[in-house]
């Protein structure tokens, strides 16, 4: 029958195998380090290994359906409930735009001199460009609006 998942012990790490004796899986810090092809090695075609590889390294739901071709209604439906949780579609640098502003309103020039130091902008060569164009997707979004030159979330959003 393979693996079975608790749902009490769901947290990446303990399956129950048929006779409910537990074995520890990868955790999510491992998950995250592995490399994308051992990762997808490992998962197989295993919708739970999947799903857990999908949440500890913040991939959409739409990922899993690629990778498994052919959903059950049951896996179906997960995916759509994720989906509808997650909201619009938004990459990790415009997600770390909404996380920042969800703490305080801020100023362009503000969120620029952080995403120095993000992980998120290290690759791109001029953030402030990179800030003002993910400032500009979440306010056509409606996620943001921009007063007076402060960037603030959106009612809706908040």
């Amino acid at each position: 029958m393979g693996d079975v998942v608790r749902i009490d012990r769901a947290k990446f790490g303990v399956v129950l195998n048929r006779l409910g004796e537990a074995h520890h899986d990868h955790t999510e810090d491992q998950l995250r380090s592995m490399s994308y092809g051992a990762a997808l090695d490992w998962a197989g075609t295993d919708f739970d290994k999947l799903l857990a590889l999908a949440k500890a390294r913040r991939y959409r739901p739409q990922w899993i359906a690629y990778q498994l071709q052919q959903l059950t209604p049951g896996q179906h439906r997960i995916l759509r409930a994720m989906e509808a949780t997650a909201g619009p579609y938004l990459t990790q640098r415009q997600r770390w735009v909404v996380c920042r502003l969800q703490e305080e309103p801020l100023t362009e020039t503000e969120l620029v001199a952080m995403a120095d130091r993000a992980r998120e902008y290290e690759d791109n060569r001029y953030p402030d460009r990179c800030i003002r164009n993910d400032l500009g997707k979440l306010e056509q979004l409606g996620m943001i609006e921009l007063r007076d030159g402060v960037a603030h979330l959106a009612r809706s959003s908040a």
